[in-house]
């Protein structure tokens, strides 16, 4: 279940199963190959660069957020 959500998010690729549900060797190299080297890897660290920079600038925001809120309650119990 997670690891279809960071397929879907794009941050991680599913390696192609066959019919009977198995992984086979030359899939993993395939997809490997791919990400190492071609564009999907590409996508991937352009992706993962997105949502890092997406996470800190929440933090970021959020950190703000709670630094207002305790100069707020300092200036109130200073009343």
């Amino acid at each position: 279940m997670v690891a279809r959500l960071i397929v879907e998010l794009g941050v991680a690729v599913e390696i192609v199963r066959d019919d009977d549900g198995k992984i086979h060797r030359e899939e993993i190299a395939k997809t490997l190959k791919g990400i190492i080297t071609g564009k999907t890897g590409e996508n991937l660290r352009a992706k993962v660069r997105d949502i890092g920079k997406n996470l800190k600038s929440t933090r970021d925001e959020e950190m703000d957020a709670v630094a207002q809120e305790l100069i707020q309650l300092c200036r109130n119990s200073n009343k």
